[in-house]
């Protein structure tokens, strides 16, 4: 089996088995691709390998599998975690993302969108905005893009053109207004 190594941001983690991993991750170069973490827990791999973080996995290649053997954190997003309707956002985002694009699928001018986008996540708070400036940026690519359509009609068009339901972030994500609010009352 011989040795490749592939940067993307993790999209997907699921278990298999008591012990093992399957992460999904989206490149430039190959759009989506799966691999399998033997032991990642005992190997202390399961750290890294959470969804949106932007990596550069080592792994080997078998006919039907390709085997995790090291994982390097390129570009960590702690903001992210640290805030519900930021991680709420990101998963709409990868939802996103998912539906639009295929296994072996290479697709830089989404990667970069994408990656620009986890990277505003993390640093900005206005939720709303960027919510907004991603959907646009989607029409735009997937050729949909019509000027005079409303931001409030992205879900319908989005569901549409993939013939998926579309989940929203959260109930909605809240305005930083609305957010300090709800923290004044709350303390």
């Amino acid at each position: 089996m011989a040795h490749s190594k592939l940067s993307g941001l993790i999209i997907k983690v699921s278990a298999i088995f008591e012990n093992d991993l399957r992460i999904v991750i989206f490149s430039a170069e190959q759009g989506q691709q799966s691999f399998i973490a033997k032991r990642a827990h005992k190997r202390k791999l399961s750290g890294k390998l959470m969804v949106g973080n932007i990596v550069t996995l080592y792994f080997q290649k078998s006919r039907q599998n390709a085997f995790l053997s090291d994982c390097d954190i390129q570009t960590p997003l702690p903001e992210i975690r640290k805030d519900l309707n930021k991680i709420s956002l990101l998963f709409y985002i990868i939802n996103i993302i998912q539906h639009v694009t295929t296994y072996n699928q290479s697709n830089p001018d989404l990667y970069e969108l994408l990656i620009h986008t986890c990277k505003c996540l993390n640093t900005q708070n206005n939720l709303p905005h960027l919510k907004q400036e991603f959907e646009t940026q989607i029409l735009i690519k997937e050729g949909l893009y019509n000027p005079q359509v409303m931001p409030e009609q992205f879900k319908t068009i989005f569901e549409t053109y993939t013939g998926k339901t579309l989940k929203a972030p959260l109930s909605e994500i809240k305005s930083p207004a609305t957010s300090s609010f709800i923290n004044k009352t709350v303390n």
